[in-house]
């Protein structure tokens, strides 16, 4: 049975970007639409820990850019 591990999201405006950060695993990645934002995030936390799609999920919080 496999487990869920949710990761924290930070999502920032930059540009005509949204800019993913997930700290916990340094990693960043990006999305053109907030529609995408959340399955972007999931798909980077699934790539940078070798898991599968269903083996992640995200906590999305809004911040300033810095």
């Amino acid at each position: 049975m496999s487990t869920k591990h949710a990761y924290d999201a930070h999502v920032y405006r930059k540009g005509d970007w949204w800019m993913i950060e997930i700290p916990e695993l340094d990693a960043l990645t990006q999305a053109r639409r907030w529609m995408d934002v959340e399955d972007q995030a999931i798909s980077l936390a699934a790539a940078m820990t070798n898991a599968k799609l269903s083996e992640v999920s995200v906590r999305i919080s809004h911040r300033d850019a810095p």
